[in-house]
């Protein structure tokens, strides 16, 4: 069963596959998934017999995307609305955690307890499957969509299989090593053994056992050991033709920060196919890319992979995160804005700025960086410190994350005081401190009352207005040296609140 990289198999034969698999999912998605069944394999035995895998790795192209848990940036993880939302991206291939319940069904999430993505506590195991169906599956950073009836549920392994088994590559994991039998029976009596990867632990027992199979495997290292020695070491239990080595973007031992460039040059230096994961944004993918990273493993596909058109205007209206708008850490709950009206986003974490990178508008397409941005903005209570501020950052040549004194990106912040104070910032990555352009002193704020917002950027200047029926208040910068199309909002104190609404780019 081992798969050579590289081969004559011809795209035009492998999209064609795929797409017909992509309007099957579609269709499933519109009639509904059947129940665990107990019945023989109903899928197409001439694509199983080419392998889905086998095609996927006869066509692609480095950098390559896989879609983490789905579309968990921006649909709830390991559910049928994820997983279709992947498929309808495009993916071609999706990674895939399962737990078993008290019945012994396996299911789709990524933990072994309800806590953290449902409406339940407990471990998956106390609970049956006829129990497990009645749970719905809750994130609030996505947006209120994802928080109130109808809830997506937790699927089962089985309709996974039925639904995208024969689509797509599927990189499939036992969170429990003793599912890990029941995962593989369950592949095999649908026909799929050469449309799976088997997703390891690099210390797991069963890598061996896997390979032995004939499964290519999926050996990833979790965030809290990635010396370069445990890297070679996982690697010498690989194959350079099918196997992959798999590296967190992120490291416990420095407390969250970006895993180095040493560390992901040391896995590549292995010769074994090397992905990271997860991947929110643009700029890492193509930093891990220029690294010689091959598998970019991704929450949010369709954005990071670039296969959006840049958006107009917002989508709040829609109670939903859109792919592209990404906060600090998307997958953490508490980075989440609010929305506190029909169209509006609100701005209200308590204790940290509160920033959101305005990805899905992005790149701005002038290549003079000619545009203007308007919105509505409204102060629901100012902070204790009337001197911090709303913030639109501009002029970022990538969507790299912005807030406040981080010193890591060029560019220019617009700012709107909570006393009144229209001012524009220059900021200089490896420095902290931005420098002021220009300024006009206060006019007055009433806290719950909309004030529309402007600004206009040209070759060479920036007008950052407040419009009211009083007239309009502005302050113009004159400076070329940014032009990037990235851009962010936000709020710099760690208290207060505001919102915004109706926001167009022209």
């Amino acid at each position: 069963m081992n798969l050579p990289r590289h081969s004559a198999w011809s795209r035009r034969t492998f999209l064609a596959t795929v797409g017909a698999g992509v309007v099957a999912a579609a269709a499933a998605c519109r009639s509904g998934v059947a129940a665990p069944s107990q019945a023989g394999s109903s899928m197409n035995a001439t694509t199983a017999a080419q392998g889905v895998v086998e095609a996927w790795v006869h066509t692609r192209h480095s950098p390559y995307y896989i879609a983490h848990r789905g579309a968990g940036d921006v649909y709830p993880e390991h559910t049928m609305p994820s997983y279709q939302a992947a498929v309808g991206w495009g993916a071609p291939a999706i990674e895939v955690s399962t737990s078993s319940s008290a019945d012994n069904v396996l299911v789709c999430m990524h933990d072994l307890t309800l806590d953290r993505t449902t409406d339940a506590t407990g471990p998956i195991k106390a609970r049956t499957w006829g129990e497990l169906q009645n749970i719905g599956v809750v994130q609030p950073q996505l947006g209120p969509k994802w928080t109130a009836p109808p809830l997506p549920t937790i699927p089962s392994f089985e309709q996974v299989l039925k639904a995208f088994g024969d689509k797509t590559v599927l990189c499939v994991e036992a969170k429990a090593d003793t599912d890990y039998p029941l995962m593989i029976s369950l592949i095999e009596k649908y026909g799929l053994q050469h449309n799976v990867i088997v997703k390891l632990f690099h210390r797991s027992s069963r890598i061996a056992e896997a390979k032995a199979a004939g499964y290519p495997v999926f050996v990833y290292l979790g965030g809290e050991d990635t010396s370069a020695a445990t890297i070679r070491s996982a690697a010498r239990n690989l194959d350079k033709a099918t196997d992959y080595l798999v590296l967190p973007t992120t490291s416990v031992a420095q407390h969250g920060a970006e895993i180095p460039d040493a560390t992901i040059r040391t896995a590549v230096e292995t010769g074994i196919a090397t992905w990271v994961y997860p991947v929110h944004r643009r700029s890492e993918a193509e930093r891990y890319h220029q690294l010689g990273v091959e598998g970019i493993v991704t929450s949010s596909l369709q954005y990071v992979s670039g296969r959006s058109a840049p958006a107009t205007a917002d989508s709040w209206s829609s109670k939903a995160i859109a792919p592209g708008e990404l906060t600090r850490h998307p997958d953490r709950s508490e980075n989440g804005p609010s929305w506190t009206g029909q169209d509006e986003l609100t701005l209200d974490r308590n204790g940290a700025q509160q920033f959101i990178t305005l990805g899905q508008l992005a790149p701005l397409a002038d290549p003079q960086g000619r545009y203007r941005l308007s919105f509505d903005l409204r102060w629901n209570e100012l902070p204790t410190d009337v001197t911090q501020t709303f913030t639109l950052a501009v002029g970022h040549v990538d969507d790299a994350y912005y807030e406040h004194r981080l010193g890591v990106s060029n560019g220019y912040h617009a700012i709107y005081r909570a006393n009144g104070a229209l001012t524009i910032f220059s900021h200089t990555a490896g420095v902290k401190e931005g420098l002021q352009l220009s300024g006009i002193t206060k006019t007055a704020i009433k806290t719950g009352e909309w004030m529309s917002m402007r600004l206009e950027v040209s070759p060479s200047t920036l007008v950052w207005s407040r419009l009211g029926t009083d007239g309009t208040s502005s302050v113009v910068a004159t400076d070329p040296s940014f032009r990037g199309g990235y851009l962010h909002i936000g709020r710099s104190a760690s208290d207060g609140s505001l919102s915004l609404r109706r926001l167009r780019i022209e």
